[in-house]
Formats: structure tokens, C-alpha cells, sequence
């Protein structure tokens, strides 16, 4: 969330009120399965964009080449995607700064992918990496059902009507922003949603062994587009103050829905724990539990704590 707050802050020179429907998206369907290293590397991505946003602001290019060097090795050993998510958001960004300063697109994208390159090291661990690891097959390509249902699923957690109802009510401020006149999107923030669409659609489903790749990115789909609304010009009060009450509700309305789910979650673990008080100390136990991946909503809560 603060990552997300300072990078509206920095492209906008304040926090815009339809920044509070980015806010949920931290609990997004990627934590609530369970990948907790993942959702680390995106946080100190985010938050790393947001200083090389304002490095690039006070024109201070050099301190940030120096900065990212160990930043970028910091956040792709958290996880290598929020690594290369970085790289992604700091190019699209540079290169919009570029062709701010009167660059045409070509050479901007150049400088931008010159700039960019000061997060390159970590490259060099990963060839290591894969070089001593076990092959891992990179496929499904384009899986159109997978990439939908990941949309359709970004709030994912216990409760399907309700959770699908809160992904069409990030549509429909997107709509909105587009419909309104009085409403536009940063360059910058609108550029690196783009970048992250083109992404989210050339990623295979399984990249090196590893499933849901490309699951990962659907929410910051939205998170990034959210934070990019802007006003095209003067602050229309009305407008800004309704964009507040609904997004304040939105939030809220999510991290209670989230945090009652968690309680249900927890209190299911610990009548089932009770179980272990009628098996002796020592005993050989094993569970065996077949469930398919699409035939339901709810998120086992005892799988999810196994992977955490």
C-alpha cells in the first residue's frame, strides 16, 4: 500500500482519491494463495519505483544508477518477479521522461533501456541459477480461458459473488475515468500500464516448472491503472469528493471481508487441530486429500497455510 501511495504521490504530486481502489488489490488473489515471497518482491518493487520516480524528477540520474544496483539485487532475491516487474516500471517510466524532455519515441526508449540497465547484475545470478538447476519446462502459451479467469479472479478468497462484484467496480471506475471529460491518465502511470498488459499477454502459464506466472501480474493490471487517474485539469470538487466516500468505502468494505475470511480461516484450522489430541505422541500420520484446481471458489485455507 505504500508502495502503490508513493507512486501516486510522485506522478501526481499528490494522492488522487481513486488511489483507494488500488488499495484492496494488496490482498489479492496471488497473497491469499499463498505466495508470500512473491508479494514482498511487488512491494519493494513499488516502492523502489516510486524513489526512482522522484530520483528521476530532481534530475539526481546518477545517485539512482548507483542506488538500484544493490536495490535491484535486494528485491531479486526476495523474488525474481517483482525484479523484473521493477525493470519493467522503471524503463516505461524513463522512457516517458525522455520524450517529456523533447526525445522522439526511439531514442527515449533507448535511453530509457540504458537507464534501466543499472538493475541488470542480478542477470548474471540468474544464469548461474538455472545453469545448476533441474530443467523446468517454460509452456501454454496464450491460454485465453487462463488469462480470463485470472481477471475474474484477482479478489479471490471465499466469497465469488461478492469478489467478482468488487473486480466489476474497478471496471467501472476505469470506465469512468475514460468517459468523463474531466477525467485522464498520467502518461507515465498509463505507459507502464501498458507495458505490464503486453506482458501479462506474451507469459506462459508455467515458466520453468513454476505455475501461475502470469496469474501473479493480473491485479497490478488494475492497481496501475487506478493510480494513473488524474484530473485533466482543474480539480473538480464534486467529482474528487465522490471518488473518495466510494474508494474509502471500497477499502474498508475489502480489508473487513478479508480480515473476517482470515478469522473463519483460523478458527476452522484450530478446531481441526483438536484432532491431534486423540493421536499418541509419536505416531506416523499422513493425509491425503485429492482436489482439482478449477472446481471451486473458496480457498482451502489449510493448503494455503502448508505453502505459507
Amino acid at each position: 500500500m505504500a508502495g502503490f501511495l508513493w507512486v501516486a504521490r510522485e506522478v501526481h504530486n499528490r494522492v488522487p482519491p481513486t488511489a483507494f481502489f488500488a488499495l484492496p488489490l494488496v490482498y489479492s488473489h496471488p497473497f491469499l494463495f499463498g505466495f508470500a515471497n512473491f508479494s514482498l518482491s511487488m512491494a519493494l518493487a513499488f516502492l523502489a519505483f516510486g524513489l526512482w520516480l522522484r530520483l528521476g524528477r530532481l534530475g539526481k540520474t546518477k545517485l539512482r544508477a548507483w542506488l538500484f544496483v544493490p536495490i535491484s539485487i535486494v528485491i531479486f532475491f526476495t523474488h525474481t518477479f517483482g525484479w523484473g516487474t521493477l525493470g519493467l516500471l522503471a524503463f516505461s517510466a524513463e522512457a516517458v521522461r525522455q520524450h517529456d524532455h523533447g526525445k522522439g519515441w526511439l531514442k527515449s526508449g533507448f535511453n530509457a533501456a540504458l537507464h534501466a540497465s543499472t538493475m541488470a547484475l542480478p542477470l548474471v545470478f540468474m544464469l548461474a541459477w538455472r545453469s545448476a538447476a533441474p530443467a523446468g519446462g517454460t509452456e501454454d502459451w496464450f491460454n485465453w480461458d487462463a488469462k480470463l479467469a485470472w481477471i475474474n479472479s484477482i479478489f479471490r478468497d471465499r466469497w465469488k459473488s461478492f469478489e467478482w462484484w468488487s473486480m466489476f467496480a474497478l471496471v467501472a471506475v476505469l470506465f469512468e475515468a475514460l468517459r468523463n471529460p474531466r477525467l485522464g491518465f498520467s502518461r507515465n502511470l498509463g505507459f507502464s500500464a501498458l507495458v505490464l498488459i503486453a506482458v501479462y499477454v506474451l507469459l506462459p502459464r508455467i515458466i520453468f516448472a513454476s505455475a501461475y506466472a502470469d496469474m501473479r501480474l493480473a491485479p497490478f493490471l488494475f492497481a496501475l491503472p487506478l493510480l494513473a487517474i488524474r484530473f485533466r485539469s482543474e480539480t473538480h470538487y464534486r467529482t474528487a469528493q465522490v471518488f473518495a466516500v466510494l474508494g474509502l468505502m471500497f477499502y474498508v468494505v475489502h480489508i473487513a471481508a478479508v480480515t473476517v475470511s482470515l478469522a473463519m480461516a483460523s478458527n476452522d484450522q484450530q478446531a481441526k487441530l483438536k484432532a491431534l489430541d486423540h493421536i499418541p505422541m509419536g505416531s506416523r500420520v499422513a493425509s491425503l486429500v485429492g482436489q482439482g484446481c478449477l472446481d471451486r471458489w473458496a480457498m482451502p485455507a489449510t493448503a494455503t497455510s502448508a505453502r505459507w
